[in-house]
């Protein structure tokens, strides 16, 4: 495998120059892999090469999810003045995606570094300009998520702290109270059951109020293991993104 010119530091991405199987025989190929699910990336690839070059990426849509998407006898002033096909073949790896880009000029005449070396220079400014772009967008939209995500859980951990307070100032009150029925000694039997009565009311409370201090006790701790991984993955989303802007050409 031929390193690439494209590469990135903290590796957001690297763009390598490899071989792809299509048509039953070895083509070269531009290689990346990236973050985003496979099938988000070629919805944006689709839309990024109809919207900038006017070009209509087949193989993804609202019934369609092909590993290998083309845009075949298509004109790209970028890359040639000849008419060329352009393919994509993106995979979705167990944590990445698997991003190969190539091109041809007809049946079997395959853009290469090579003999077409412009045009392979060419097919390489439009795949990281490409991946410049949405991937900025895409770490935008993670981090703003995950900021959220980490604000609302730190807001439910706070509400939780206060519902436990709240509960126990009110189980301190019952239990004040439970004491005050306990110690006093009507000799009316009637008011006796009836304190009894609202000391059970009063005992039934507290252990409802234990019950609910005890969950959100649990989920404290469910919060407070979470916030860890929260704050990693943001730190990691932002340095990504930051690391977008260091591309060595």
């Amino acid at each position: 495998m031929l390193g690439s010119q494209f590469t990135c530091k903290a590796q957001t991405y690297k763009i390598d120059t490899t071989t792809v199987t299509f048509e039953t025989k070895s083509r070269e190929c531009l290689f990346t892999t990236v973050d985003p699910q496979a099938k988000e990336l070629k919805q944006a690839l689709k839309k990024y090469l109809k919207k900038t070059y006017q070009i209509k990426l087949k193989g993804v849509g609202f019934l369609t999810n092909k590993s290998f998407l083309k845009a075949e006898d298509v004109m790209c002033g970028a890359i040639s003045s000849k008419r060329l096909n352009i393919y994509a073949h993106i995979t979705q790896a167990p944590t990445v995606s698997q991003m190969s880009f190539f091109a041809s000029f007809g049946y079997d005449i395959f853009v290469d570094p090579k003999i077409y070396s412009k045009e392979f220079g060419e097919l390489k400014n439009i795949m990281n300009t490409f991946l410049l772009q949405y991937l900025n967008d895409y770490y935008a939209k993670e981090i703003e998520a995950t900021a959220s995500d980490i604000k609302k859980n730190n807001n439910k951990r706070t509400s939780l702290a206060k519902r436990i307070d709240k509960n126990e100032r009110k189980s301190n009150r019952a239990e004040r109270k439970i004491k005050k029925l306990n110690d006093s000694d009507p000799s009316d039997s009637k008011k006796q059951i009836e304190n009894t009565d609202k000391a059970n009311i009063l005992t039934n409370k507290k252990t409802k109020l234990a019950n609910e201090s005890q969950r959100a006790t649990v989920s404290i701790q469910l919060i407070d293991d979470k916030l860890p991984k929260l704050n990693n993955k943001l730190k990691e989303l932002m340095s990504k993104q930051k690391n977008l802007s260091k591309v060595v050409l």
